[in-house]
């Protein structure tokens, strides 16, 4: 049994790194989740957690 799960979800709107930043501190705040990483770039989040965590 995996102890991680990954999602890449898609976060548009972004348009600073502040942005990014608010949008990482949010995700890695909801239950399960283990690691958030916010590319504003390419207006992607990964997210690493728990495997009964939902996207």
């Amino acid at each position: 049994m995996q102890d991680t799960t990954t999602f890449d979800l898609p976060i548009s709107g972004m348009t600073c790194a502040s942005c990014a930043g608010r949008v990482e501190r949010a995700l890695a705040k909801v239950p399960g989740v283990n690691s958030v990483t916010v590319n504003l770039a390419n207006e992607r989040a990964h997210v690493s957690a728990a495997p009964q965590t939902d996207p």
